[in-house]
């Protein structure tokens, strides 16, 4: 159904990005919520949601970190972060951009480990 996606700072400061359909809110991530690779999420950049619900995120985490981050209900997933090279090797040193289609695959523009502007696709399922 029709719903709209807002990134929401409370007064304490904790970030979330909430839905709101059928007239009410829901919480979709938080601050300090569980990272599927560990540890919580410190922060929220990036996102993006698709026509089914889905959101991709860029959620930070302990020591810099910055998880690429598929969230679909309860189903959770990492899909890149900075800590660990990608498929080809290269290593991404900073998520910019997020973009979510329809099937799941996320678009995300990055900064690679020699300062190049970089695009990826990737499939978090």
């Amino acid at each position: 159904g029709n719903a709209c996606y807002a990134l929401v700072q409370t007064t304490n400061g904790f970030s979330h990005i909430s839905r709101f359909q059928n007239g009410a809110w829901t919480d979709v991530v938080s601050y300090g919520d569980a990272i599927p690779a560990g540890g919580l999420a410190t922060g929220i950049g990036a996102f993006d949601a698709n026509r089914n619900g889905a959101v991709a995120v860029d959620l930070y985490g302990g020591g810099g970190v910055q998880y690429l981050t598929y969230v679909n209900g309860s189903d959770i997933r990492v899909a890149a972060d900075n800590s660990y090279t990608v498929s080809t090797g290269e290593l991404l040193v900073s998520f910019f951009q997020v973009s979510l289609n329809d099937n799941g695959s996320i678009f995300a523009t990055a900064i690679n480990g020699v300062d190049q502007l970089v695009l990826y696709e990737f499939d978090p399922k």
